[in-house]
């Protein structure tokens, strides 16, 4: 620590600057050195001087939020891309017909009415494979309105590992309402929760 006895005079340590600025010479300051021994008998110490770093803190409102909306949103996905697959694989199949129809009526096999019929069958299975497309799109965009994408592809991943900290009741999904002017800081995705708002009992969230 460097200690100062007066506005006029200053201590300072055998191994801190012994030469003054060209400002400071000019002063009428007077400067005190004291060696090193002097020094420990004194018991002064010097020490570097630190960068700290603070950050201001907002005391802001919170409440729990239930997953059932969004569980009942992932099994409305994940039943919409069960049918999607059923849906592929009968198309595939359809077109497969398809082709074998048309290489039968190409060698006068089979008639035309029969290559129409695989057609017809053919496009309303891509039919539905395009609707069940635009129906899953559907899911996940309302998702994304309502959750946000971290939430969407937390929910709606077919790995429902990550939601069974929230199912079990270790994990709990907050909304929190920060004031007009203030906004989450994107370097620092931490805030402090605690129910009765006593900040030495608070938890950390994300």
């Amino acid at each position: 620590m460097i200690v100062v006895l007066s506005m006029a005079t200053a201590v300072f340590a055998d191994d801190d600057d012994k030469q003054q600025s060209a400002d400071d010479a000019g002063s009428h300051r007077s400067a005190l050195v004291l060696d090193e021994k002097t020094q420990i008998a004194a018991g002064l110490q010097t020490t570097a001087l630190e960068t700290s770093h603070f950050g201001t803190e907002v005391s802001v409102t919170g409440k729990a939020l239930s997953l059932q909306p969004l569980l009942a949103l992932r099994n409305r996905y994940l039943s919409q891309w069960a049918q999607s697959k059923q849906a592929l694989a009968k198309l595939k199949q359809a077109e497969q017909n398809r082709q074998r129809q048309q290489d039968l009526f190409r060698h006068g096999v089979t008639s035309k009415r029969n290559l129409q019929e695989h057609q017809l069958q053919w496009q309303t299975d891509k039919a539905v494979v395009e609707a069940s497309a635009f129906q899953s799109t559907a899911i996940v965009d309302e998702a994304r309105l309502t959750w946000g994408d971290k939430l969407t592809a937390l929910t709606l991943a077919t790995d429902s590992s990550k939601l069974a900290g929230f199912l079990s009741g270790q994990a709990v999904l907050l909304q929190i309402t920060l004031p007009a002017d203030k906004h989450l800081s994107t370097a620092n995705d931490v805030i402090y929760v605690e129910v009765s708002g006593h900040r030495d009992k608070a938890s950390k969230a994300r």
